[in-house]
């Protein structure tokens, strides 16, 4: 019987059933900050965790349709990135997980009865794939921007409670992107990252 290893070689991969790919980073905003974990199986929907974290607040759980082909095409990318082969090990990142903290995120890839925690580095990507990027572009926009309107809420009931001078507004905004490519740089240590699941779980 062909090892994981050789079910990974090849211009198709054939997903396991325990196929899973996950992917979790800190989304700085002008008013503080929030986490979210974002987790697509070989079967189910998409579920995208998302909590108020700076100052502590709720947590939202949405769950997103995902079509069978993006479904394949996330998850094989995530298996073919090597991941579970140790990518990730060559700028010294470890893999396995839980992990030291990570100014730009994780990802966690599974299948084959393996697992993998890989802690991102600047670009983001394992083995040449930016699987976190991925796993973000299949959140409709829409959900994104419900989900700022939540954590915007929030926020001006925690001001509310708590005296704070500053004003939230309450309605989305459409910069409200999860992918890190509208982020405010990193000052000298770095932004607040945080641990495999985040409080969230993990990858479920």
């Amino acid at each position: 019987m062909a090892g994981w290893l050789d079910r990974l070689r090849g211009s198709a991969v054939e997903l396991p059933s325990d196929a899973v790919a996950a992917a979790g980073a800190v989304d700085p905003w002008p008013y503080g900050e929030c986490s979210y974990v974002l987790t697509l199986a070989a079967t189910g929907p998409l579920r995208v965790a998302y909590s108020l974290t700076e100052p502590a607040g709720p947590s939202w759980l949405r769950l997103v349709e995902v079509s069978e082909r993006r479904r394949r095409r996330v998850l094989g990318a995530a298996l073919m990135s090597g991941a579970l082969a140790g990518a990730g090990l060559a700028d010294g990142r470890p893999v396995g997980g839980p992990g030291p903290v990570s100014a730009h995120g994780w990802v966690h890839v599974g299948g084959y009865s393996r697992s993998a925690w890989v802690p991102l580095g600047a670009d983001r990507g394992v083995g040449g794939v930016l699987l976190a990027d991925m796993l973000a572009d299949l959140v409709p926009r829409g959900t994104w921007r419900e989900l700022d309107t939540r954590r915007c809420e929030a926020w001006a009931a925690w001001a509310q409670r708590t005296g704070s001078v500053p004003q939230v507004r309450t309605a989305g905004m459409e910069q409200t992107r999860r992918d890190w490519r509208e982020a405010p740089a990193a000052g000298p240590e770095g932004l607040p990252g945080i641990r495999h699941g985040g409080g969230l779980g993990g990858a479920w």
